[in-house]
């Protein structure tokens, strides 16, 4: 017989009463469950006295002896040994032909986050009974000016009804854990679903507003929209011109939150590109063909968006060729739009360094309009304006890691089950991608095609690490004898050194603790670098 797993969080739940308020809590008649977790099968034999079927997520093989026996006696109970964090639970639902079910289940704590947002994403799971740690509970059916109330309130707030439906002492428990627990139930509403403009604008303003919870909600909203604090509390005061810009996040119930994102921003992130791979092909009329595999990373320019008396472009630094006006027009044109708007841009893409930054801003303009105008285009309607607009702004319209060809007009997405890490380099050098292609064209050089959407196909990615490459970058190297004798540097220590785009900006994939040591060693505070990853 196995015994409870340290590894696992394993904490078996042996009160019997408090297995009879989880049933009871439940309307479970002709319903499928989702149990996570059954361990030795206690809560499981009740669910299936009362449920249609019960499908039981269960990590640990050493059980079967406990759940075996209930499989061979009842017809609708299934364990499915597999990690729930690794299962799509709402295609396990369709492939079996269950459009929507519950989740009932004794978590281990050290999962409780990932567990809950799985069951946020489904759109299948209506209702999830949980039992969590009493702290956690708390926080999850806090009321506004408590101190347990945060984003994770709000964020569930607005998508659930929210109940306690009884504590549990730790001595409920095989083995006891230290802390006692919480039993909630969470129904899925749509009392907010309609007043809600834009989602993921409003999540992010919510996790922006607790970021640091002791600050002002001013000062979190400022740090994260990147404006001032004197510019953000006049918006917020048209909004509520009772506001006290000295409140914190902790005062605004989910209404006042949903208020706020629907009145204060259009908020975009253009997020920059590295090119893991880049091979030219040939050249069509005035443009070299390419194949590249490129990913967008976690670094990005913020553009916030809203009417005004003119079309207008407010940046933090000067930006030249500023073709976010190009966008505007382009958009305004092809829809009809005859209002005017402004467009904040804050720029930390560094410019110039082959990361697409100004694609970025173009396919964040494209996107922002959309919303401000509320016209609910699908991107697939945006592709033409992105594609008249520049090389890379297809890519950057849906930033999603793709094999692009042709001029970079053409696409095809690939799943990122694993994200990639990168520490990216910014030699203090500049080159002129015409420039690049220039001295390529004249480099006398056989170069072997290796065709690198193969391993995007058949997701060999160890593959992909070991052989991919730049084309552009012997000529870049050629141009700058700076930047030869920085990537000689780096590459006689032994890191594998990249090139994104037209460069100059250079990366690892996957950088070890001793190789970020190396480029810490080498560059000392000469050149920039930073770690970033893969969204």
């Amino acid at each position: 017989m196995s015994g409870p797993k340290k590894q696992y969080g394993q904490n078996f739940l042996i009160n019997e009463t408090v297995l009879n308020k989880i049933i009871n809590a439940n309307d479970l008649a002709g319903k499928t469950v989702i149990e996570i977790g059954p361990g030795r099968g206690a809560l499981s034999k009740k669910l299936i006295e009362k449920a249609k079927a019960v499908y039981a997520f269960e990590i640990d093989k050493s059980l079967k002896s406990y759940l075996n026996p209930l499989e061979v006696n009842y017809p609708n109970f299934q364990v499915v040994y597999e990690d729930i964090l690794k299962v799509d639970i709402d295609l396990f639902l369709e492939t079996n032909g269950i459009d929507e079910a519950v989740c009932v289940a004794n978590i281990p704590y050290y999962i409780t986050g990932p567990i809950i947002e799985k069951l946020i994403q489904s759109k299948r799971i209506k209702s999830s009974t949980l039992m969590v740690q009493k702290e956690v509970s708390n926080r999850i059916t806090a009321t506004p000016n408590n101190r347990e109330y945060g984003a994770l309130t709000v964020l569930l707030g607005y998508q659930y009804e929210i109940r306690k439906i009884t504590n549990v002492k730790n001595t409920s428990f095989f083995p006891a854990p230290k802390v006692d627990s919480a039993v909630i139930k969470l129904d899925r509403t749509s009392k907010y679903q309609s007043s809600i403009q834009d989602e993921a604008f409003f999540v992010g303003l919510v996790n922006g507003s607790f970021k640091q919870k002791r600050k002002t909600l001013l000062n979190n909203l400022s740090d994260y929209f990147r404006v001032t604090k004197q510019v953000l509390e006049t918006k917020i005061t048209l909004i509520n011109p009772n506001f006290n810009p000295l409140i914190r996040a902790e005062s605004l119930s989910v209404e006042d939150f949903i208020a706020l994102s629907n009145n204060l921003y259009i908020a975009e992130k253009a997020y920059a590109k590295l090119n893991l791979s880049l091979e030219v092909t040939g050249v069509s009329g005035k443009y070299h063909d390419l194949e590249s595999i490129v990913v967008p990373i976690n670094l990005y320019d913020s553009l916030l968006f809203e009417i005004a008396d003119k079309d207008e472009v407010v940046s933090n630094i000067k930006i030249e060729n500023n073709n976010i006006y190009g966008a505007i027009k382009l958009f305004k044109d092809t829809f009809n739009i005859n209002q005017q708007v402004k467009i904040t841009v804050d720029k930390k893409i560094p410019i110039g360094y082959g990361l697409g930054g100004s694609s970025a801003d173009i396919s964040a303009t494209l996107r922002g309009l959309n919303r401000l105008f509320k016209l609910n285009k699908p991107l697939s309607e945006l592709e033409p304006l992105a594609n008249k607009l520049g090389s890379d702004t297809l890519f950057c319209l849906y930033n999603k890691r793709a094999f692009i060809y042709g001029r970079g007009d053409k696409i095809r997405f690939y799943d990122s089950k694993e994200k990639l890490q990168f520490l990216v380099i910014y030699p203090e050098v500049s080159l002129q991608t015409k420039e690049v292609f220039k001295v390529f064209d004249n480099i006398n050089e056989k170069r072997a095609y290796h065709g690198f959407e193969s391993y995007l196909i058949k997701e060999d990615y160890d593959n992909l690490m070991l052989n991919m490459k730049n084309d552009l970058l012997t000529a870049s190297l050629k141009i700058n004898e700076s930047l030869k004798n920085l990537h000689e540097s780096l590459s006689n220590e032994g890191l594998k050194i990249h090139m994104s785009g037209s460069g100059p900006a250079l990366f690892l994939v996957n950088p070890t603790k001793d190789e970020k040591k190396k480029v810490t060693q080498i560059l000392r505070k000469n050149v920039k670098f930073e770690t970033t990853e893969e969204i």
